[in-house]
């Protein structure tokens, strides 16, 4: 891929229409689309899932620069496979609010803790403090 085609990632491309739509986009909608790839292109093949990651990371890094390490790119498909209806994604959460969430295993207490972190507006050292302190 080249620029021009991803040039709509471009917060200035979404300034007169807001800032808020501009980061979801980028910073939820993308990681969430190339995790729902990545998952529904491995399905349950784990060594096939190593090696297509490893894989994407190059290609991405190289055509996109940073933020496509292998990590990241698991990091997106957990986001994914952890919030699969994109309708729960809030653009008040930043994607460091979102990691801390995803950590937590239990489904109740992640809802707890996901829409507790947006009525009280905490920002990611109180999320942390908060699951930390209940755990």
């Amino acid at each position: 891929m080249n620029q021009e085609r991803v040039s709509w990632f471009s917060f200035n491309d979404f300034a007169p229409k807001g800032y808020k739509i501009a980061r979801f986009l980028v910073f939820f909608k993308t990681p969430w689309n190339i995790g729902k790839q990545i998952s529904e292109a491995v399905g349950e093949r784990a060594e096939y899932g190593k090696n297509l990651l490893k894989f994407l990371a190059g290609k991405l890094t190289e055509e996109f620069g940073k933020g496509f390490s292998e990590r990241s790119l698991q990091m997106m498909r957990k986001f994914y496979a952890t919030f699969q209806n994109t309708n729960t994604l809030c653009s008040e959460l930043s994607w460091s609010h979102y990691r801390l969430i995803m950590r937590i295993t239990n489904d109740e207490r992640r809802d707890f803790y996901f829409k507790e972190c947006i009525e009280a507006n905490w920002s990611v050292r109180q999320l942390e403090r908060q699951i930390n302190f209940f755990l």
